[in-house]
């Protein structure tokens, strides 16, 4: 921002160096306002991707904040983007994230918000139900596509979070619960209008410990060892810790 000076030493509240009242007084605006340290936000994207390697992806979850600046920001420096609608899905396109860098999640995913990922090509879609698994097969088959689909299970393991955010538990709406699983390998196996990307995990936020995450990683784990030995090819692992970022790899 123009007329600003960096106070490294300053006891005043900063922001990316700079304090807050300039930044209040330049704008002239006493409030509410939202100010972004675009070049903190790209270090911590960064610091990720390099965690995760050539093989890896960070797609960002859009819902978090999805602020242009940011999305801008983030697809200049190759991350990818975990959209739960279509329009978080065109947002991130016209930001400049790559379609085979964007994944789709959601539990309401309208047939309409299908259609629309199958048309951009992404990635993948995660699916959260045998009944989405069987709506996208219905949709890619009547486009003539093959649609690639991530399986979202429901690990059934609880988080000491609160109950609103704690999503991997057996009483929780999302995933696909461990008793459809072989229904899905059947349905993912004998479709020629699917491709089985990989398997996907989210237990919830605000973790204050990290056993449920790994308990959550191992179940995943176990699974892909198990369809890659019965012929399913996986391209990925998806698991996300918080409502950051999806950390996949393969």
């Amino acid at each position: 921002m123009s007329g600003l000076t960096r106070h490294p030493e300053t006891r005043a509240a900063l922001l990316g160096g700079f304090p807050l009242s300039e930044v209040f007084r330049l704008e002239r605006s006493a409030g509410p306002v939202y100010v972004y340290d675009l070049d903190g936000i790209e270090r911590g994207a960064r610091d990720l991707a390099e965690v995760m390697g050539e093989d890896g992806l960070v797609a960002y979850a859009v819902k978090a904040n999805s602020a242009g600046s940011i999305l801008r920001r983030l697809a200049g420096v190759g991350i990818g983007a975990d959209v739960v609608s279509g329009a978080e899905l065109e947002l991130a396109r016209r930001a400049g994230v790559h379609p085979r860098k964007i994944v789709m999640s959601g539990v309401a995913k309208s047939d309409a918000e299908i259609d629309l990922a199958l048309e951009r090509d992404i990635r993948s879609l995660q699916v959260e139900s045998i009944e989405e698994l069987r709506r996208i097969e219905a949709r890619a088959r009547a486009r003539g596509v093959r649609a690639r689909v991530s399986l979202r299970l429901n690990p059934s393991v609880s988080i000491d979070s609160h109950a609103h955010i704690a999503t991997g538990h057996d009483g929780a709406k999302f995933g696909v619960a461990r008793e459809a699983w072989p229904t899905a390998f059947e349905i993912a196996r004998s479709s020629d209008s699917l491709a089985m990307m990989g398997l996907s995990v989210h237990v919830g936020s605000m973790l204050r410990k990290t056993d449920p995450y790994l308990a959550s990683a191992s179940v995943v784990c176990e699974l892909a060892r198990e369809w890659l030995g019965r012929g399913v090819p996986l391209e990925f692992l998806n698991s996300s810790l918080c409502g950051f970022s999806s950390r996949s790899f393969r």
